[in-house]
């Protein structure tokens, strides 16, 4: 059904939408625009009898919304699968402090804070609170995927071979990453799989900053049932598979971002900020979008895969 009912018109409707003020008001790192977006997606594409997988889910707003989207309905109980780590590092405690007004500090367990702000009174969330990698998978088929937790290619690797048995044809998948350039990976493996995985498009109406993109599974039988293949790619088959990552999208802001991440791929194999750096401005010059790459209102993207270029070259992140 979904992939009849979506477009990326579909996509930027609902994420227009209105949904209860009290969702937008959850704290967490989702944008106004994604979490309308998951509202209504969560109300089309969910069914009776499968599973919402919501990885990743920091203060829990992703969770937080798709409770409510399905509140609707008795038989969502025990229908969302929710993981997080469940403890905080630098920049997450931050985070959280700046929008709870409580202090927090790196190293502090938040799993049941987690778990009261969602105030699930429904028993619609089975919480998974700790490392995603000891909780295989034991669920139903999954018709929602909301993947904000492929942090590194290894992790991929894991998420993916948890998950993807259970995916239908039709399964809608949020990668809450694939545009950022610091998780170049992501948009390497939607490549790899680009005939079992439909990319249908992003929620933010703002053109200067976004991270999202939404997929719906074209035909289940040509998902993997296990992926280890990430961690350990090559780098010609990595950087090969992201020029054909560039190619899926019409979008020329899209195409910058996915540029952009095959920059940092290079960065990260070949640990040499220059040469990526350059790698980046022509690549942009030889897909006609130079001019971009030098517009003031996509100085947010091009800054931060500057960055990551940097940061991949200095080891301070790794493909692995």
């Amino acid at each position: 059904m979904n992939s009849l009912v979506l477009n990326q018109k579909k996509i930027r409707e609902l994420g227009c939408s209105p949904i209860p003020e009290a969702l937008l008001r959850h704290p967490g790192m989702v944008s106004d625009a994604e979490r309308r977006a998951l509202f209504g997606l969560a109300q089309i594409c969910w069914r009776p009898g499968s599973t919402i997988i919501d990885a990743g889910a920091f203060l829990g707003a992703s969770t937080k919304i798709f409770c409510e989207a399905l509140a609707l309905s008795d038989a969502a109980r025990g229908a969302i699968y929710s993981y997080e780590y469940g403890v905080f590092n630098d920049y997450n405690a931050q985070v959280a402090a700046k929008l709870t007004g409580r202090p927090f500090a790196a190293g502090d367990g938040f799993g049941d804070f987690l778990q009261s702000l969602i105030d699930d009174r429904r028993g619609s969330v089975r919480h998974h609170i700790g490392d995603i990698r000891d909780y295989p998978y034991d669920g139903g088929p999954v018709s929602i995927a909301f993947f904000d937790i492929l942090k590194s290619a290894s992790l991929t690797d894991f998420v993916y071979s948890n998950f993807f048995p259970k995916f239908d044809t039709d399964t809608l998948l949020y990668q809450q990453d694939y545009f950022h350039p610091g998780h170049p990976w992501i948009a390497c493996s939607m490549a790899k799989y680009a005939d079992a995985f439909a990319y249908v498009g992003q929620p933010e109406p703002e053109r200067g900053a976004f991270n999202s993109a939404v997929f719906v599974v074209r035909e289940s039988t040509r998902i993997p049932k296990r992926v280890d293949e990430f961690q350990f790619m090559p780098r010609d088959e990595a950087l090969r598979l992201l020029d054909a990552a560039i190619d899926m999208h019409a979008d020329p802001v899209e195409r910058l971002c996915v540029i952009g991440q095959r920059a940092a791929a290079e960065a990260a194999f070949d640990g040499d900020e220059a040469s990526a750096a350059e790698s980046f401005r022509r690549l942009l010059a030889d897909h006609g979008l130079a001019a971009l790459g030098e517009d003031r209102g996509q100085r947010h993207h091009v800054n931060r895969i500057l960055n990551a270029i940097k940061n991949f070259a200095s080891k301070a992140m790794a493909w692995g």
